[in-house]
């Protein structure tokens, strides 16, 4: 439980129906405003009550201030609480779909409590950010620098590198610009936590339905490294083409949204 006002919002669908809610979560230096342009519209319009939450320190949740000392176990904290608050109101849990580090923390609470699915989008391997950070530093070492920086408070992001970073290289520098203003710092100790190995691999409590998706131009956390976290969950990969990390916002955004789509309605 948490005694902090956190920041969840909501796209109704048009028409009241039988499909399972969904709780979107965001990863790393976002927020729930990521959703918003094209996720939530899109499965509000396909019959979805769809939500999304910012974790603590995010967003317009209570926390900036203490920001760098939130660990995951707090984001857990924050997850449950949403999923309780959406539970509350539909009478079901929701099927969680997370992105990133918010997939690390959807995991660790899917191993707490029974969910009815769990799609994980680009998420942190078993091994922890290590390899994600070794993959950056042998293709592009100026790149992590010029991460580094920014996560320090050093400097603003150039659009060109967040461009190479996050996003494939169709995106308009409008967009893109946008975007920039909006990403924020992480919590310092939550990035150390993900950043080691992770000893506990067990499935999702119930082993409900299960999807791990990534990119294969994804240049923050590659193909191979979703691999190894669908490998660990005995699960298929799904890859798609053409876009960055940052996948719900990217210009072929709907490729994901689709697949998800799918996904849902197979385990009806």
């Amino acid at each position: 439980m948490t005694d902090l006002s956190l920041e969840l919002v909501c796209a109704h669908p048009d028409l009241p129906g039988s499909h399972p809610p969904l709780l979107f979560l965001h990863g790393a230096y976002a927020a729930a405003w990521c959703w918003q342009p094209y996720f939530l519209p899109y499965f509000a319009a396909q019959g979805y009550s769809a939500w999304a939450l910012s974790l603590r320190g995010h967003g317009r949740s209570d926390g900036h201030g203490t920001l760098a000392s939130w660990g995951i176990d707090d984001y857990v904290d924050d997850l449950a609480w949403a999923v309780g608050q959406i539970e509350a109101h539909h009478g079901r849990p929701p099927i969680l779909i997370a992105h990133s580090m918010g997939a690390f923390v959807a995991l660790r609470l899917a191993r707490q409590r029974l969910l009815p699915g769990l799609a994980l989008l680009a998420p942190v391997p078993p091994a922890g950010l290590l390899g994600s950070t070794l993959s950056l530093l042998w293709r592009d070492p100026l790149l992590l620098w010029e991460l580094n920086l920014v996560q320090h408070g050093r400097q603003v992001p150039q659009l060109s590198s967040l461009r190479r970073l996050l996003f494939s290289p169709d995106m308009p520098e409008t967009e893109l610009a946008g975007y920039a203003r909006r990403f924020q710092r992480e919590s310092d100790r939550a990035l150390l936590e993900m950043s080691l190995p992770q000893f506990d691999l067990r499935p999702p409590l119930g082993s409900p339905p299960l999807l791990v998706l990534g990119s294969r131009d994804d240049h923050l956390m590659p193909a191979m490294l979703v691999e190894a976290a669908a490998m660990s969950l005995g699960q298929p990969v799904q890859l798609v083409d053409g876009l960055g990390h940052v996948l719900m916002l990217d210009t072929r955004w709907r490729l994901v949204a689709d697949s998800l789509r799918q996904w849902l309605e197979q385990g009806k």
